[in-house]
Order: structure tokens, then sequence, then C-alpha cells
């Protein structure tokens, strides 16, 4: 039987998914600048909740560590994304920022995945 994953840690990675694609949506249009900058914000905070609901969860500690772990590997890539693509930037050059937020959304659906297959690794 297939555990399913906890409540809590299901509903975190519900709110980070629904995030990452709002994040490539707005993507596709320059008028959304305060829209991404406020995406940015709660994709952060769907990173520290996401964070604090593995080390809470019921996970074994095999799967918390590889869950930190590939976490850790998504931060990273959104974090140089961000850093590479400053909101002002993003309008001088739409299709070199569209391409960079696509690498971050494909690593974050990437992650997204990995996490709902744990209760069939289970």
């Amino acid at each position: 039987m297939i555990s399913p994953l906890p409540d809590e840690l299901r509903a975190v990675i519900d709110a980070l998914e629904a995030t990452s694609s709002t994040l490539a949506m707005l993507s596709e249009e320059r008028d959304h600048m305060v829209e991404i900058v406020q995406a940015r914000r709660a994709l952060a905070d769907g990173f520290m909740a996401l964070s604090g609901r593995l080390d809470s969860s019921n996970l074994s500690h095999e799967t918390k560590t590889e869950a930190r772990s590939r976490l850790s590997t998504l931060r990273q890539i959104v974090s140089l994304h961000q850093a590479n693509w400053p909101i002002l930037a993003a309008r001088d050059d739409p299709e070199g920022y569209r391409a960079s937020a696509m690498r971050a959304s494909e690593a974050s659906r990437g992650f997204i995945d990995w996490m709902r297959r744990l209760p069939q690794q289970m």
C-alpha cells in the first residue's frame, strides 16, 4: 500500500507548485513585474515552509536528507536566476529572462515531481 505524503507536507508542495506555475506564467509578459516580485517572495516563503515541514515530517532520515539536498539544489538554481535577472534587467532582455525563468521553472517542476513520487517509494 502506498502511504500518502502527510497532509501538511502535501499542502506546502501544492503551494510551492502554484507559486512556481505563477512565476512561469508571469515570465511570459513584461507587464507583470510587481507580481513577479511578490511571487518570488512567496517562493522564498515556500522554501522555508517546506524545509520546516520536512524537519517535522515522519519521512525516513534518508528521505529527509535526499529531500533537503534536492531542495538546496533547487534553491541555488532559483537564487542564481534571481541574482542574474533582477526585475529591471528582465525588462531590458525579456527573451533572456524568459529562458532563465524557464530553466528555474523546470528545476522546480523536477523537484515537485520527485516529492510527489515519494509515497510510491516508501
